[in-house]
C-alpha cells in the first residue's frame, strides 16, 4: 500500500536526520505496524515521540497508525504537522499532503480532501495515485453537490406537498365542519316540527276531549235546559220574587177592579136576556 511504502521511504530517506535514540522504538513500531497490530505499532511511536517530541519519523507514523485505528482527527493533526513543515523536502511533505487527503476523504470532508490532494500535486506533480484520488474526490462533490440538489429539491417537494396535504386537511375539516353544521341545523328543524307537531296534537287531543266532556254533559241535562230554556211559572215566580210590596199591591188592586169589570158585564147581559124571555112570553 501507498502509506506503508511512503512511510518506509520517509525512514530510510531521512534517517540520517532524526537522534538515534527513538530509532529503536520506531523499528518496533514499524514491525509491529507491518503485521498490522497498530496498538503496539501507536505504543511504540508514542514511546519515540518521548524520547524526541520533534521526531518527524514518530509524528507522521502515528498518523498513519491513527488513520488505522480510524482516529482521523488524531491523524489529521499528525499529518498536518509534517505537511506543513517547510524544513522537510518536498517529497516527504507531498506524502504528508496525500495522506492527509485520504483523512479527510475517510472522515467525509471532501473540500479538505480536494485542496490537500491539489497541494500535494503541487509539490509531486506526477503522482498518479494523487492524481486518481483527487479524480475521485472531484466526482464525490459533484455527487454530494447532486445529492444535495436533489435532497433541496425533494425537501421542497416535501414541503409543497406537506402544504397541499395541510390544506387539504383543513378544507376537509372545514366541509366536515359545515356538513355537522347542517346536520346539527337540520336536526333542529325537525326535532322543532316535532315538538311543534306533538303540541298541535296534544290541542287537538284536548279539544277532542273538553268536546267529548262537554257532549256528555249536555246528554245528562233536560230538554228545556239543553235548549236553555226554564219554565214559564219559575220566571214568573221569580219576577214575583223581584217585586216589592206595594207593587204586589198596585197589582192586586187592579185585578180586583178588573175583575169587578167583568161581573158587571156579566150581570148586564144576563138582565138583557132576561128581558128579551118575558117578550116573547107576552105574544
Amino acid at each position: 500500500m501507498k502509506t506503508i511504502a511512503a512511510l518506509m521511504i520517509l525512514i530510510g530517506s531521512l534517517a540520517g536526520l532524526y537522534a538515534q535514540r527513538e530509532n529503536p522504538y520506531i523499528r518496533n513500531g514499524n514491525k509491529a505496524y507491518s503485521k498490522q497490530d497498530f496498538e503496539q505499532a501507536k505504543e511504540k511511536y508514542q514511546k519515540a515521540l518521548e524520547k524526541n517530541p520533534k521526531s518527524e519519523k514518530a509524528i507522521f507514523n502515528l498518523g498513519d497508525v491513527s488513520f488505522r485505528n480510524k482516529e482521523y482527527e488524531d491523524a489529521e493533526k499528525h499529518f498536518s504537522t509534517i505537511a506543513h513543515n517547510l524544513s522537510l523536502s518536498g517529497d516527504v511533505r507531498a506524502e504528508a499532503y496525500y495522506n492527509l487527503g485520504n483523512t479527510y476523504l475517510s472522515n467525509k470532508k471532501i473540500d479538505e480532501a480536494i485542496q490537500a490532494y491539489k497541494q500535494s500535486l503541487r509539490l509531486n506533480p506526477k503522482d498518479m495515485d494523487t492524481k486518481y484520488n483527487l479524480a475521485y474526490a472531484l466526482k464525490m462533490k459533484k455527487q454530494q453537490q447532486k445529492n444535495k440538489n436533489n435532497k433541496d429539491k425533494n425537501k421542497k417537494d416535501k414541503k409543497n406537498q406537506d402544504k397541499k396535504n395541510q390544506d387539504k386537511k383543513n378544507q376537509d375539516k372545514k366541509n366536515q365542519d359545515k356538513k355537522n353544521q347542517d346536520k346539527k341545523n337540520q336536526d333542529k328543524k325537525n326535532q322543532d316540527k316535532k315538538n311543534q307537531d306533538k303540541k298541535d296534537q296534544q290541542k287537538q287531543d284536548k279539544q277532542k276531549q273538553d268536546k267529548q266532556k262537554q257532549d256528555k254533559k249536555e246528554q245528562g241535562k233536560p230538554d228545556e235546559q239543553k235548549q236553555g230554556q226554564q219554565p214559564k211559572p219559575q220566571q214568573s215566580m221569580r219576577k214575583a220574587q223581584k217585586m216589592s210590596k206595594k207593587e204586589a199591591d198596585k197589582m192586586l188592586k187592579a185585578l180586583n177592579n178588573k175583575e169587578k169589570k167583568t161581573l158587571l158585564k156579566v150581570k148586564r147581559a144576563k138582565q138583557k136576556k132576561a128581558k128579551s124571555k118575558k117578550v116573547e112570553k107576552d105574544w
